[in-house]
């Protein structure tokens, strides 16, 4: 079990880097090692020092549901 946490709920940190031209007002598209995928600003946490983001976990498994 990891001991990432983001509201409270469990997370999972990846690396990833922000997409400069992908922006709404609901949310972000990141480069998550290689893949493009569009997180919900309320589901995530960047951090561009470390080119690192924090998703909560449930989602995380939903976005990549069929990658192993």
């Amino acid at each position: 079990m990891s001991n990432v946490f983001l509201h409270g709920k469990p997370a999972v940190k990846v690396n990833g880097e922000f997409v400069l031209w992908g922006v709404t007002d609901k949310a972000k598209l990141y480069n998550i090692d290689g893949d493009e995928k569009w997180i919900p600003n309320s589901l995530c946490e960047y951090n561009d020092k470390e080119k690192s983001l924090i998703i909560e976990e449930w989602f995380y498994n939903k976005i990549f549901e069929n990658e192993s």
